[in-house]
């Protein structure tokens, strides 16, 4: 393969290690001083659905903020829902990296700083980038309407919107 070749090739998402769960989240950010909402999806180590839901959050003034309101949100409901060892994986490398203390963020420390302590409530959790290939269906919920303007959605069978037509 070509170098040309490498930079679009596509990305997958890939099944955690043994004994971990995976929960993709993204976010829908929309200016003007409207809501974001939020959507996650979790898999087992042997990349079967778990569970998803959305959630609608508070207005946000960046795509930073919204994403890592995104997180916190799923974060709390999967310890919530008793998981401990658990990968969070979005398509903002900045999140990635303000949780983990690459980068800072002045304006978002706080929220960070709450991220971090509920990262530390469970056994075992990484905050990881992947390209967004690999991050579709937690974005396809993050984008699907809410039914009967409700807040929040739990779906505890595949969701329609995240299936391939």
């Amino acid at each position: 393969m070509t170098r040309a070749g490498r930079g679009h090739m596509q990305y997958g998402w890939k099944k955690p290690n043994h004994g971990f769960m995976k929960c993709n989240y993204d976010c829908s950010y929309r200016q003007g001083g409207l809501d974001t909402n939020a959507g996650w999806i979790i898999r087992n180590e042997a990349g079967t659905f778990v569970m998803a839901a959305q959630s609608k959050g508070r207005q946000c003034n960046s795509v930073l903020e919204a994403e890592l309101q995104g997180l916190l949100m799923a974060m709390q409901h999967t310890w919530v829902r008793g998981y401990k060892k658990i990968i969070f994986e979005g398509d903002n490398r900045s999140v990635a990296e303000c949780v983990n203390g690459k980068t800072r963020s002045f304006e978002l420390h706080n929220l960070i700083r709450e991220i971090q302590y509920w990262q530390k409530k469970f056994l075992e959790a990484e905050v990881t980038w992947v390209p967004r290939t690999s991050n579709k269906v937690a974005d396809c919920l993050a984008k699907f309407p809410f039914p009967n303007n409700t807040s929040f959605s739990f779906f505890s069978l595949v969701p329609y919107c995240t299936i391939p037509p």
